[in-house]
């Protein structure tokens, strides 16, 4: 008589969440209270893999995805040597707060006071309201982002401001750019409609009305599940306040990407991901009766435990336009890194630059151009986590600016403090800077959220 067994191997996936004070005590487990852990299932939603499908890439992507919402101090996913068994180990941080925020620079100040929730009842939806009173006016914004919206395959963004003589709306409903989904249908709309100030040395002195409006529609699908060789087309209307146009546009996307895993770049010591391939994205564009190109592109290299970042942004198409920029970082030791960014930009109009924009030891809209090259330079000390809540460092900078309306070289230098919340949303750094043109001139402060680059 034979016997038949039949074993049955199930796949699991075991997802962990711990909460942001994970087995603290008062007063830390009083943020444990106020706090809703993020639900297993719509991490379950986020994922890229599931009980049958899964890879070693697929994890990786899986868990870049989970780390760039802001909302965890960290991410682990691994699978179990001795089953099927794949492991997302996850930590929250804490996404509620009534928030007050005072940033500025070269003599302007901006004001902000609302709510937000970055992780709303577990599920993994970020929204809030403001009360905002800006450089250049006071208005209110409200904004809405949850990735996988209602369970589907898009990621829904919306945002809304509304003042005085003044209106701006961004929404955009797409799939994720992860090259193996294959299919990417999008849909971006943007309306602003304001008062634009012309300043000179840094004064007020006209206004003129402003409106800019854009629709774009699309799809682009990949032909390969390693690398970026993907085709699409779209459809484009620009109106604004000189002319009004549209475009069909083919696109083709190249290139290879890949992430570095690093610490103390921007962020006190948690994992950032950090690019290293190389991407292309080109449109020719066309109203039948006239044609342009606008080109993408986007390298990273990590050569000598030096991270190069260079990427450029060109168009020809009514207007000529184009940016290009490279990023720099180096560890020196650990926790004290080397930055520096260099800018070469024309606008398709013309801007102002100073203390709120690169130049930080200058009056704030001081120089006017139409083209400009910038470089910032710093050196980041990194502090150490105190009372589990935030972690200091302090910087030292140098700026210069060189404007094709003008012949010199303008530049300052300076040193700042920097205070990272490291159990907060998004770890938020709090800047302050003061900046010197030269030894005997008057220092100029500049402060917000963020590194300066």
């Amino acid at each position: 008589m034979k016997i038949l067994l039949i074993f049955l191997i199930t796949n699991y996936i075991k997802i962990n969440v711990e909460n942001v004070f994970e087995n603290e005590k008062f007063p830390y487990n009083i943020f444990n209270f106020l706090h809703i852990k993020t639900k297993e299932s719509k991490v379950k939603k986020i994922i890229f893999f599931n009980e049958n499908k899964k890879d070693t890439f697929l994890l990786k992507e899986s868990e870049r995805r989970l780390r760039g919402l802001g909302i965890f101090k960290y991410v682990e996913i691994k699978s179990s040597k001795d089953s099927d068994t794949i492991y997302i180990n996850l930590k929250d941080l804490f996404t509620s707060s009534v928030f007050t925020s005072l940033q500025g620079g070269g003599g302007k100040a901006k004001f902000t006071f609302g709510v937000e929730e970055h992780n709303f009842l577990g599920k993994i939806i970020d929204a809030g309201i403001f009360y905002v009173r800006d450089y250049e006016r006071d208005y209110l914004n409200f904004f809405y982002f949850e990735p996988s919206f209602l369970n589907s395959i898009f990621d829904i963004y919306l945002s809304s401001n509304f003042g005085k003589n003044y209106e701006a709306i961004d929404f955009f409903g797409k799939r994720p750019h992860f090259l193996f989904l294959k299919n990417f249908p999008y849909l971006n709309y943007q309306k602003v409609k304001k008062f634009k100030y012309v300043y000179e040395d840094g004064e007020k002195i006209d206004s003129i009305r402003f409106l800019y409006e854009k629709f774009l529609t699309g799809f682009l699908k990949n032909f390969n599940d390693k690398k970026w060789n993907a085709y699409g087309l779209e459809f484009e209307g620009i109106k604004d306040s000189y002319r009004k146009f549209f475009s069909l546009n083919a696109v083709y996307l190249i290139g290879n990407e890949r992430y570095t895993r690093k610490k103390f770049m921007r962020k006190f010591g948690e994992i950032e991901d950090m690019f290293n391939g190389w991407k292309i994205n080109i449109k020719v564009k066309t109203d039948f009766k006239n044609n342009g190109t606008e080109i993408n592109f986007y390298t990273g290299l990590n050569f000598l435990n030096i991270l190069l970042d260079f990427s450029g942004y060109y168009q020809n198409y009514y207007y000529k336009n184009y940016n290009f920029s490279l990023l720099i970082f180096y560890p020196l030791i650990e926790r004290i890194t080397f930055g520096n960014l260099f800018l070469f930009s024309k606008p398709f109009e013309k801007i102002y630059v100073g203390g709120l924009n690169g130049l930080r030891g200058y009056p704030a809209y001081y120089f006017d151009t139409k083209e400009y090259f910038l470089n910032q330079s710093e050196i980041r000390f990194f502090g150490f986590e105190i009372f589990k809540i935030f972690a200091p460092g302090f910087v030292i900078f140098y700026d210069c600016a060189k404007f094709k309306e003008r012949k010199k070289i303008y530049s300052n230098f300076g040193i700042g403090l920097r205070i990272e919340f490291t159990r907060n949303y998004n770890l938020p750094i709090l800047r302050f800077d003061i900046a010197f043109k030269n030894l005997k001139s008057k220092g100029i402060y500049s402060f917000g959220e963020g590194q300066s680059f």
